[in-house]
């Protein structure tokens, strides 16, 4: 299942995903999902996916979790890549099992 992230990045390399707006552009979609805790000595947050109300976490670096704030939309791909990110074309983070 892939998450705006991956659909906007498909998207403007002109494969599936992603969403074009009235001038032939690629937008992205909104981000999917919220982050609901973040641990920034441990470097997991934890997020909740707007879609399905399902929670997950991943792991940020220490300035890139000190950086996040609960209540921030973020972006994910819950497909193979497993990555998270604030923006959808620069994804930081791993998705944790």
């Amino acid at each position: 299942m892939l998450c705006p992230i991956v659909a906007a990045a498909r998207g403007a390399a002109g494969l599936r995903g992603g969403a074009v707006n009235v001038r032939g552009q690629v937008t992205a979609a909104p981000p999917c999902c919220g982050i609901t805790a973040i641990n920034v000595a441990t470097g997991i947050v934890t997020a909740r996916n707007n879609a399905t109300g399902k929670t997950f976490r991943f792991r940020a670096s220490t300035p890139v979790a000190s950086g996040l704030r609960v209540g921030q939309r973020v972006y994910a791909d819950f497909g193979i890549a497993g990555r998270v990110g604030v923006t959808p074309a620069d994804p930081c983070c791993s998705i944790l099992p």
